[in-house]
C-alpha cells in the first residue's frame, strides 16, 4: 500500500493516538524512532503487509525496511538498528501527509514538489486528450 495514502485515509488523531506520529526536534508530526515499533504493530491490526513509496522506501509489518536516505542501514529489520528512527530519516516530506517542519528550506520542496506534480498531471492530461 502507498504508505503516503496509508496515512492520510486514517488521518493525523488516529496516528497520535496510536504515538506513531508526534513532535521531535522542531518538526510537527513526525515519524519518529518510537513510532517504529507502534507502527508496525499498527499495519499487523489493520492487515496491511507493507507500506511503500514511489522513491523506493518501504516498511512491512514484520519490520523489514529499506530506506536509501538511512545513515546506518539501508534495508533489514528495524530491530537491528541502534537508532530506529533510520527507517524514517529523509522520508517523512515524502510519506507522512501531515509533516511540519518548522523551516522555510522545506516550504519551498513541497511548493517544488506540487510544481512537479501539477506538471506531471497537465502532462498526463494532455495525453489523454490526444488519444
Amino acid at each position: 500500500m502507498n504508505a503516503y495514502d496509508y496515512f492520510e485515509e486514517r488521518g493525523i488523531e488516529y496516528f497520535k493516538a496510536k504515538g506513531i506520529i508526534g513532535n521531535a526536534r522542531g518538526h510537527n508530526n513526525i515519524l519518529h524512532s518510537q513510532s517504529v515499533e507502534a507502527l508496525e504493530k499498527d499495519l499487523i491490526e489493520q492487515n496491511i503487509s507493507q507500506i511503500e513509496d514511489p522513491n523506493g522506501w518501504f516498511f512491512t509489518n514484520s519490520g523489514d525496511f529499506h530506506n536509501k536516505s538511512s545513515k546506518e542501514f539501508r534495508s533489514g529489520n528495524w530491530r537491528k538498528l541502534k537508532n530506529p528512527g533510520a527507517v524514517f530519516q529523509g522520508q517523512n516530506r515524502h510519506i507522512n501527509p501531515f509533516y511540519k517542519a518548522n523551516d522555510k528550506v522545506d516550504e519551498a520542496f513541497r511548493k517544488a514538489q506540487l510544481e512537479k506534480a501539477t506538471k506531471l498531471i497537465q502532462e498526463g492530461l494532455s495525453i489523454l486528450q490526444s488519444l
